[in-house]
């Protein structure tokens, strides 16, 4: 911070550090149309999952692959599903972001 701040009752102090979390960036629906579905023909947009500029992620085409081929495959073995309707989902972000807990419910038939 450049100057003491206050924001939403947080007192910001000059000098101290403020990081945003990079798992929020490509949760915007504002920029991302359907953030939180998985389209594997969505067209790449802006966003930091793995970088950017000079500090992009070296394995960067080789990891959207795998996840690619892991998901197309575990996909068409695994029962219809949905994430189960109504309960909370809260994330965590750090040098890995993910859920605490993600519920599914299998379709049955």
């Amino acid at each position: 911070m450049k100057v003491d701040h206050e924001y939403k009752g947080v007192a910001l102090k000059k000098g101290d550090m403020v990081l945003l979390p990079t798992m929020i960036h490509s949760a915007d629906e504002k920029r991302f149309k359907c953030p939180y579905e998985v389209d594997f023909e969505r067209k790449m947009s802006a966003n930091l999952t793995f970088g950017s500029g000079i500090h992009t992620c070296i394995g960067n085409v080789l990891a959207r692959a795998e996840i690619k081929i892991f998901l197309e495959e575990w996909l068409t073995r695994i029962p219809e599903f949905q994430m189960k309707v109504g309960l909370k989902r809260t994330g965590y972000s750090g040098a890995v972001n993910g859920f605490h807990e993600l519920w599914l419910e299998w379709t049955r038939h």
